[in-house]
């Protein structure tokens, strides 16, 4: 006979879905506010904090570069 008793991830996952039902609605907010505030700053570090970093990188490297072309050009 096939055993039906529930196993593995898909026991698991409907334990998640079971607690989620039963958590209060406050909660349930508070969590959803937490996880968008999270992707704010995960999206604003990647598309902000980022490039600057890469701006200022690159900007030290093109012109530690530029000035040793100038510099090598004139001797």
């Amino acid at each position: 006979m096939y055993d039906f008793r529930l196993t593995g991830k898909l026991a698991s996952w409907l334990l998640a879905v079971e607690a989620w039902n039963r958590t209060p609605t406050a909660l349930k907010w508070l969590a959803s506010v937490l996880i968008l505030m999270l992707m704010v700053v995960v999206i604003a570090f990647w598309y902000v904090a980022l490039p600057m970093v890469g701006l200022y990188y690159g900007y030290r490297v093109y012109w530690r570069l530029h000035g040793w072309w100038t510099i090598r050009k004139e001797k």
